[in-house]
């Protein structure tokens, strides 16, 4: 008989020379990358610089069998790239970024701001409807009123002047205390322009007078105040 050589096998894992197709990685472009956002929290590696773009933002596992992110609580997103808002705000509310709180609210001046810094997109909060509050708009909101001990109080008078053709058609919004009315056409009666102005939720009753005509906006050089 003759004997059997034995051959020593060196195995070598299989392995992928140059880049892997878009959405897969791994040794053998095996893997399933799954999507990325700017990370919540991560290491400035120079100044200024930081938030850099992380698997599942850093808030997340990622499933590299199936290219998805599975979030940690309270994130959501196919990114994990966004907070979550708690109990989606109670059906009483909108869930809404920083950034468009920014752009669609003002302050008790009625001026507007905007937000604009890496997490304007990644904050999210809840805008509670009318009667409502809390950070998830669960709670009630009892009725308020000025004190009737309060003394030695003026009522408010606001002037306004408009210039403008009133059979254009067109329309305007008043503010106070950051609450907007409903859309004043420039062509609007002391009635109609009352009706609107109490819209306002601030404002339980309010006077109108113009000193000028019958309509709020001119074009004719006269003022109407």
């Amino acid at each position: 008989m003759r004997a059997l050589d034995i051959v020593a096998l060196s195995i070598i894992p299989l392995s992928c020379h140059g880049e892997c197709a878009s959405g897969f990685t791994g040794a053998d472009c095996s893997l399933r990358e799954c999507p990325t956002g700017a990370a919540f929290f991560d290491m400035a590696e120079i100044d200024d610089t930081a938030h850099l773009q992380t698997t599942c933002s850093g808030r997340g596992h990622c499933d590299h069998t199936t290219g998805e992110c599975s979030c940690a609580t309270g994130y959501v997103g196919i990114a994990c790239e966004r907070t979550k808002c708690k109990h989606d705000c109670s059906r009483r509310g909108k869930c809404i970024s920083m950034r468009h709180l920014a752009d669609s609210t003002r302050n008790h001046e009625s001026l507007q701001y905007s937000y604009q810094l890496w997490d304007a997109d990644k904050l999210y909060g809840c805008e509670c409807d009318l009667g409502y509050a809390g950070y998830d708009c669960s709670l009630r909101v009892c009725p308020f009123g000025d004190d009737p001990l309060t003394s030695e109080t003026d009522d408010e008078i606001q002037l306004v002047r408009c210039t403008a053709n009133a059979s254009s058609n067109g329309h305007m919004v008043f503010y106070f205390d950051g609450k907007a009315s409903s859309a004043i056409p420039v062509s609007s009666s002391v009635m109609t322009l009352k009706h609107a102005l109490k819209t306002i939720p601030l404002i339980v009753d309010v006077e109108v007078h113009y000193t000028t005509g019958t309509t709020l906006c001119r074009d004719d050089g006269m003022d109407n105040i």
